[in-house]
């Protein structure tokens, strides 16, 4: 069976976070990278490249389109 991921992305005003943050008390950190050529070249074929960080663990991700 395929994994199917699903992205959800909010946009928050700068007086909406300190809000967010205080319902959420066990926060992490989590760092995100995202690689290309100079010329754009992946993100032309619809693909991305990320590494993150969260916590102490990296995950290396290659997602394509279709």
């Amino acid at each position: 069976m395929a994994h199917i991921e699903r992205e959800i992305k909010l946009r928050l005003t700068r007086q909406a976070f300190p809000r967010l943050a205080r319902l959420a008390p066990d926060r992490r950190s989590v760092a995100s990278v995202y690689y290309d050529t100079a010329r754009q070249d992946l993100r032309r074929a619809g693909i991305a490249l990320r590494l993150r960080r969260d916590g102490g663990r990296w995950l290396q991700t290659l997602k394509a389109e279709g």
